[in-house]
């Protein structure tokens, strides 16, 4: 029996590159359990056959595992970087495209109000102020019914984003901190819970500014609290000041998975 765990645990350490063995005698099946999950893992990354969403799943739990192969981390920044270079053409583009059709509105705007102004110059007094009230309302209208539409945040580059945050890697920093600062708020909140894991508390500022950037208090104070710190709950009070019972409840749930919030390997 010591022999098998002997075995079983130097198989473990020679796929994650641990240095040392503390594995006592009736341990064998959870080494031997973790061996074969991490050889499942690297056969579904490995197999063609394998949708690049499974393919990047297994990638992220073997970097969360601690394998030592370098290929699998890689993949997990390639598509990461792949991402956010998607989202930032998209958002560069809807913004383009908003900004010729607000000019478009504003154009229509102005040129039905030059004919209600033409149209008012012709008539009396009681059927200027008509128009005058016609032309108001006929702008109200464009502005409140033809305004710039929100974007619709796009899911598509979401889980890579989750495999950068959920990776615990120092080095995914830059990139989540990039995250953090775009213009998607699912991207950011996923970011921004990696930043907590990280315990990057550069970055909480720019966290409590995607908040207000987004107006969405409670996405961001999720990340806050998992800082697990004095400062960054004070800031995640603040985004949710008007519902104190709210703030608890998430404080406590990051309490209770011990401020990991993609939890342990």
């Amino acid at each position: 029996m010591k022999t098998a765990c002997v075995i079983t645990c130097a198989a473990l350490l020679a796929v994650v590159g641990m240095t040392s063995c503390s594995a006592q005698p009736g341990t064998t099946s959870q080494y031997s359990s973790e061996v074969t999950r991490i050889q499942r893992l690297e056969q579904t990354f490995n197999n063609r056959q394998s949708t690049e969403l499974d393919r990047l799943n297994a990638a992220t739990e073997l970097v969360r595992l601690g394998v030592r192969n370098p290929k699998y981390w890689s993949h997990v920044q390639r598509e990461a970087d792949k991402a956010l270079t998607r989202e930032k053409v998209a958002a560069r583009e809807w913004k383009k495209q908003q900004t010729v059709q607000y000019a478009r509105l504003q154009e229509n705007a102005e040129r039905d109000s030059r004919i209600l102004d033409a149209s008012a110059s012709l008539t009396s007094g009681s059927t200027v102020a008509a128009a005058s009230s016609t032309r108001k309302t006929l702008v109200t209208g464009y502005t409140q019914n033809n305004s710039v539409v929100e974007r619709e945040e796009d899911v598509t580059n979401l889980p890579a984003i989750i495999s950068l945050a959920a990776s615990k890697r120092a080095d995914a920093r830059d990139d989540l901190r990039r995250a953090v600062d775009g213009d998607n708020v699912l991207i950011a909140a996923e970011a921004a819970l990696g930043l907590a894991s990280l315990k990057d508390h550069e970055w909480i500022p720019n966290i409590v500014d995607a908040a207000r950037r987004f107006d969405e208090d409670l996405l961001f104070a999720q990340a806050l609290v998992y800082f697990g710190t004095t400062n960054a709950n004070d800031e995640a009070a603040l985004l949710l000041r008007d519902e104190p019972e709210l703030l608890e409840e998430i404080k406590e749930t990051a309490k209770a998975r011990g401020y990991e919030p993609f939890g342990t390997k």
